[in-house]
């Protein structure tokens, strides 16, 4: 049997991520985070063209809010560590997307 290499993920955690995150069995997590930060630059651009504008307050609470909501409201708890990694990353993509706008707002 090959020696796997110590970062290599297991055939089940390979199902878990892209179960629970909507990857391609071929997709890292990596890939997926670099998706995302994509997505983040798009939507505070779209913002910023529609005129939207955000302060430390939506950049504070937003992320809260939706954790509260995916994670209390609609039983995200239920999923376990899946479940609170992906809120984690929709929470963390909610205030990347208002720093990039507050930060487009900056540059005007």
């Amino acid at each position: 049997m090959p020696k796997k290499l110590y970062n290599e993920p297991s055939p089940l955690e390979t199902r878990v991520v892209s179960k629970n995150f909507g990857l391609e069995n071929s997709e890292s997590l990596d890939t997926y985070l670099d998706k995302q930060n994509r997505y983040t630059s798009l939507q505070a651009s779209q913002l910023h063209a529609q005129g939207s504008r955000a302060g430390t307050l939506r950049l504070v609470l937003s992320p809260v809010l939706r954790f509260f909501k995916f994670y209390v409201l609609r039983l995200g708890f239920l999923d376990g560590i899946p479940g609170l990694l992906h809120i984690s990353i929709g929470c963390m993509n909610s205030y990347v997307k208002y720093a990039k706008l507050i930060e487009l707002q900056r540059q005007q």
